[in-house]
């Protein structure tokens, strides 16, 4: 009950934060130029890491070669999709403003943001600075409440370490013997990018490796445990 309550109010608060940011920090520039730079530095970022991420699993899993193990048991069920490329690209752009929030769907809130950040920038200056006032008043709000909720960090790492070893202990080994080998794939690929990829990349930016993940610390450690990146986001937003 603690972990599901502490997860749910992390959720609540994680996709607000998510579109409230955007919306603040991009209505607080000067100009459509200045948000345009600032897209590109975001773009370049993510699109760099999302590559050598897919590129550093791919390589693991044809050499660990899950596929080859799991077929010889008929426990496995190897994950299959039908859906393509354009299917997601489609599902990014939402029907209703609020279909994003109901359905927990990031990548919608990302576009909501972003084109109402850029339908604010076009409006006169006059109404910039109102929109501007009101969203980040709101994301100070919905701050404050993130504040809160982390208070209760002690009690939520307790009960999720509990309910981690719990089922560890109700499973024997038995689930993680039968997808050992997808498990390797998935935590030497966690491994490389958290000790390699990403601290060569904090270093490039003169930024010490080791004193960003002690400060992330907090975070990681419900990203780990909760295995949710949604009720990670406002741990990590703390921190940074």
């Amino acid at each position: 009950i603690v972990s599901e309550l502490f997860i749910r109010l992390l959720q609540l608060v994680s996709l607000p934060i998510i579109f409230l940011s955007i919306i603040s920090t991009a209505t607080g520039m000067e100009s459509m130029i200045e948000l345009k730079i600032m897209g590109k530095k975001v773009a370049k970022y993510t699109i760099l890491t999302t590559i050598i991420a897919a590129s550093v699993a791919l390589g693991l899993f044809l050499l660990i070669n899950p596929v080859g193990t799991a077929q010889a048991s008929a426990d496995v069920i190897l994950p299959t999709n039908d859906q393509g490329y354009l299917f997601y690209l489609i599902q990014a752009v939402p029907s209703n403003f609020l279909q994003p929030f109901v359905e927990n769907n990031v990548i919608s809130v990302l576009f909501l943001a972003i084109f109402l950040s850029v339908a604010i920038l076009a409006l006169p200056k006059e109404n910039q600075q109102v929109m501007h006032s009101f969203f980040k008043s709101l994301y100070a709000a919905v701050m404050k409440m993130t504040t809160w909720i982390i208070k209760l960090m002690p009690i939520a790492i307790w009960a999720f370490i509990t309910l981690f070893f719990q089922q560890f202990k109700e499973s024997k080994g038995e689930e993680f013997l039968n997808v050992a080998y997808y498990l390797a794939v998935v935590v030497f690929a966690n491994l490389v990018q958290a000790f390699v990829v990403l601290p060569l990349l904090l270093q490039y930016k003169g930024i010490n490796p080791l004193k960003a993940m002690k400060a992330m610390f907090p975070a990681l450690s419900v990203a780990f445990f909760s295995k949710s990146s949604s009720a990670a986001l406002p741990m990590a937003m703390k921190c940074a």
